[in-house]
């Protein structure tokens, strides 16, 4: 369940920040979100993978549709891709900002989580 309610707030806080600020700021939003929930670094990976992920695949498809394919065949033809496969690249590297986003925010919060005293001092 919380996995699930961290990967909402991910995609709403990427959403929310892409209207202010440029593409990098799913990876802020991955963050502070990572932050807030303090999972595990590969279960924060995922989670802001799988969130950012399907953040850009849903706005590079929806964008498709809306302009009838017109930039994305030219785009696509540059790369040597279909159309299906640049939405997908598009995700994919989505995915990757998101997922490092959060697993830095996951690893700072464990820095100082973990922080125990020892038995010398």
């Amino acid at each position: 369940m919380k996995f699930v309610l961290q990967l909402v707030i991910t995609a709403g806080a990427g959403i929310v920040l892409q209207l202010f600020l440029p593409f990098w700021s799913t990876a802020l939003g991955a963050f502070i979100v990572s932050l807030i929930f303090a999972r595990k670094g590969f279960v924060s990976f995922i989670n802001g993978f799988i969130a950012i992920a399907c953040l850009w695949g849903l706005t590079a498809y929806s964008i498709d549709m809306k302009t009838s394919s017109i930039l994305t065949e030219k785009i696509a033809s540059l790369f040597s891709l279909t159309e299906i496969m640049l939405i997908l690249v598009t995700a994919l590297l989505g995915g990757l900002v998101g997922g490092f986003g959060s697993l830095t925010g996951s690893l700072l919060g464990s820095l100082f989580k973990n922080q125990q005293k020892s038995m010398y001092r």
